[in-house]
């Protein structure tokens, strides 16, 4: 079985760090040179501001991701809208295009039929 002195150390050292408590030396300037289990109870009393932070943080977390994931909604909306006008503007164009190849084609091609007879010479 381990050392309770040992594993009050190794909580105290581990509490000290996650919460950047004051360093032992600190500490036993404070409560003395046997402090584990004061230093233990310094520590106890900080975690529930440390957990105030941590759910203040998430909580902070979740409203920013909230407004990404809106701000995300709204980009696609537009993107999507964007991309109905870029359609309809293509489906435009080709319709055009296709008026004004028909227009040309026809008097070109009246154009060069009455060439041809006109090269074929007199009847």
């Amino acid at each position: 079985m381990s050392d309770p002195h040992k594993t009050s150390k190794l909580l105290a050292r581990q509490l000290r760090a996650t919460l950047g408590a004051p360093s032992r030396e600190a500490l036993a300037a404070q409560f003395g040179p046997e402090a584990s289990l004061d230093e233990l109870r310094h520590l106890a009393a900080r975690l529930p501001a440390l957990l105030e932070r941590v759910d203040t943080a998430y909580l902070d977390m979740e409203r920013d991701l909230a407004l990404v994931q809106r701000s995300l909604e709204l980009s696609s909306a537009e993107l999507n809208a964007a991309r109905d006008v870029a359609e309809q503007a293509n489906a435009a164009k080709s319709r055009f295009l296709a008026n004004v190849s028909h227009e040309l084609r026809t008097p070109v091609n009246g154009l060069a039929g009455m060439t041809q007879l006109m090269l074929m010479g007199p009847p």
